[in-house]
């Protein structure tokens, strides 16, 4: 109660209008990323989800988004998978495909009716879509629940996503694993590791599901990326740790690595050259 610390938070209405390559943090676990025309969105959860209380007021930035192609979800966690964001970016581009873990369609054609716009997969499988970008399955160590029946019936993950010559990493929810090397092992030219570094006390409690900062930089060194992005912090009130102390940490943990270390403020863009 005493850290009174909060992320900035910017205007993102520049790069939302844009056509620029690139992304976008948009608080927590949401990214919107553009590569050479094709536009995702990761674990959306815009405005007030149930059950959530917010460390910073982020004015929904749902309605800013012009077109969309894909919404990735890593898990079914109500602050990753929010069924209000889900079905409003659903009904507002019909068009966008879904890509979540296995297990996942009839939860989502509820909220997205339409033909064959629910792909699944599994760990290190690619997803089948067509176009110029590849979405890839890859583990991670946590679970998966929405009700008091489900535990693990839907398939956690992250996501790789290749384009051209930039490949990003998309983490979701994880605790610290082996998969981060095995993943590194197979992609091994990661450009930016979109990772959580919040959300990680009591440790006993949380150590199996959420990485702490020094887990990250672990992680980061064991999947050999070029760039570590922090997100999952700051932004809802989900553990025990103080708001602002997940990035105090990380900076401190990353000595050495600062030059490699992109910390955004909520709504802030990062350009990525045309056809990289």
């Amino acid at each position: 109660r005493r850290d009174t610390g909060r992320l900035e938070v910017l205007d993102p209405s520049e790069f939302l209008s844009s056509d620029k390559d690139g992304f976008i943090w948009l608080g927590h676990a949401t990214f919107l990323i553009r590569l050479n025309g094709i536009t995702l969105v990761t674990d959306p959860a815009f405005g007030e989800p149930p059950f959530l209380d917010r460390f910073v007021d982020v004015p929904s930035q749902l309605e800013m988004i012009r077109n969309l192609d894909f919404i990735l979800l890593s898990h079914d966690h109500r602050d990753h998978m929010d069924e209000s964001s889900v079905r409003s970016l659903a009904e507002k581009f019909p068009d966008a495909k879904i890509l979540a873990g296995l297990r996942s369609e009839e939860l989502l054609s509820a909220w997205a009716p339409g033909q064959d716009r629910i792909k699944t997969a599994g760990w290190f499988q690619k997803f089948d879509v067509a176009g110029p970008v590849e979405f890839y399955f890859v583990p991670v160590r946590h679970w998966s629940r929405r009700g008091l029946f489900d535990t693990n019936q839907r398939l956690w993950g992250g996501f790789v996503i290749k384009r051209g010559e930039t490949t990003i990493y998309f983490g979701g929810d994880s605790g610290y694993g082996r998969h981060y090397r095995q993943t590194g092992e197979l992609f091994p030219k990661i450009d930016y590791f979109l990772i959580g570094i919040g959300a990680y006390e009591p440790r006993w409690f949380m150590e199996p599901n959420h990485n702490s900062p020094a887990d990250v930089i672990k992680a980061f060194r064991d999947i050999g990326a070029r760039t570590l992005v922090p997100m999952h912090y700051g932004t809802f009130d989900l553990s025990d740790e103080p708001p602002s102390q997940p990035l105090r940490f990380l900076r401190a943990e990353a000595a050495g690595l600062s030059d490699r270390l992109l910390v955004l403020a909520i709504n802030e863009a990062v350009e990525i050259e045309a056809g990289k």
